[in-house]
């Protein structure tokens, strides 16, 4: 998730630790370029797509000249190793859009290998800046 932030050209990276007896999460905060609707569903949710081929037309580099880092997009899948549920909030050029990952709902048989996330919002008018909050929750409680 970091180094999703850091294709987004994200200048800040906050990672926050909340502890509360039942509902432990870890809420992942950055100040990069956000994603539309449309990235959401055409890129971040694509599993194997190459970033750096894909983003050839500039070279590999994102836009503010930095290296591409992301490669399969198998990342966000990883959360899942100490999250069952991730909810993504995420704002570009004055449209937010929220959509939520549950992880009993993409292993359930019913959904025949295809799952697609809840949405919250879709594309509302906000007028805060671009940027991401991810919120990883439901945490193995094996995890220090």
């Amino acid at each position: 998730m970091i180094s999703n932030a850091y294709d987004a050209d994200a200048t800040f990276v906050n990672i926050q630790l909340n502890e509360n007896e039942n509902n432990k999460q870890i809420i992942i905060t950055d100040d990069g370029c956000g994603m539309s609707f449309s990235e959401i569903n055409n890129s971040f949710l694509v599993i194997g797509r190459n970033r750096r081929k894909n983003n050839s037309g500039n070279n590999g580099l994102t836009n503010k000249g930095r290296k591409v880092t992301g490669r399969k997009g198998l990342g966000k899948l990883a959360t899942f190793g100490i999250a069952t549920h991730i909810e993504i909030q995420t704002v570009k050029d004055g449209k937010e859009n929220i959509f939520a990952m549950d992880l009993n709902d993409i292993l359930d048989e019913k959904n025949n290998g295809t799952y697609k996330p809840q949405i919250i919002k879709y594309n509302e008018d906000v007028t805060c800046e671009s940027g991401t909050k991810i919120v990883l929750s439901g945490i193995n409680e094996k995890i220090p």
